[in-house]
Order: C-alpha cells, then sequence, then structure tokens
C-alpha cells in the first residue's frame, strides 16, 4: 500500500497501514481502533475455549447465531463499500471469522450430541411473524 497525502501526516501508519493519519486526533483515532480490535479478540476468546473445553455449546441459540453472522456479514459488505478505515474493515473480517468458528462449534456439538431436547426451542409460526414484522419497520 502506498500512501500519498498531502501536507503533515504520521509516516510510520501511513508505512505499515497505508493510512493517511493526520494531527493528534487522527493517531488518537487508530490507536483506540487496535485497542477495540485487542478487546473484541479478549471478548469472544472465552466463549470459543469453553464450548471447546466442554464439548458443547448450548448457552448458544441457532436463531441467535444466524442473526448475529447476518449482521456482522452486512457490516463488513458496509465496511467494503464505504471504504471505512483500515481497523473498521479489520474488526469486521474478525467479526466474521469469531462467528464462522462458533457456528461451527454449536453445530458440530449440536450433531455429535446424542441426548433429546426435552423442550422444544423451534421457532413457531407467530415468532417468525413478529420477527418478521420488526425487521420489516426497522428497514422502512
Amino acid at each position: 500500500m502506498v500512501c500519498r497525502c498531502d501536507g503533515e501526516y504520521n509516516k510510520f501508519i501511513a508505512g505499515i497501514f497505508g493510512d493517511c493519519v493526520t494531527g493528534t486526533k487522527g493517531v488518537v483515532s487508530f490507536i483506540f481502533g487496535w485497542i477495540s480490535i485487542c478487546c473484541w479478540i479478549i471478548a469472544y476468546f472465552p466463549q470459543v475455549r469453553i464450548n471447546f473445553l466442554l464439548k458443547r455449546s448450548e448457552a448458544l441459540s441457532t436463531s441467535f447465531l444466524l442473526c448475529w453472522i447476518f449482521g456482522d456479514i452486512s457490516n463488513l459488505i458496509s465496511c467494503y463499500m464505504l471504504n471505512q478505515l483500515f481497523t473498521q474493515q479489520i474488526l469486521s473480517v474478525l467479526f466474521i471469522g469469531f462467528d464462522v468458528v462458533l457456528v461451527g462449534q454449536h453445530f458440530y456439538y449440536q450433531k455429535s450430541k446424542n441426548q433429546t431436547e426435552g423442550l422444544s426451542t423451534k421457532l413457531r409460526v407467530s415468532e417468525a411473524v413478529v420477527y418478521a414484522f420488526v425487521i420489516t419497520v426497522i428497514v422502512n
């Protein structure tokens, strides 16, 4: 990445990341972006680790995971379409990566579980209609 910046800019950030970061506010924003990435790694990792150690992921519902991954895919698409900051793009890719791991764990451990469910957690038609209505209102 070659950074073509006019005026004063942070040469370190431009050389490593190709971003034209100018001024103290820009550098502080860039640093907080990377702190955010580190915090999200720390937030996701314990769930992945516990699922692996216990060989189950019962605390996560399939509907929740699918909604979560759809939202993160939408975020990834918008980051690239709007050419957002590099740290935002990295964070959206990181979200998708962890989502894929969590969804993979969920379906793998759910498939390997040979127990019957005592309580049905399947989505009813009435609930699906309510969810569709809420999504339509939000989108409009």
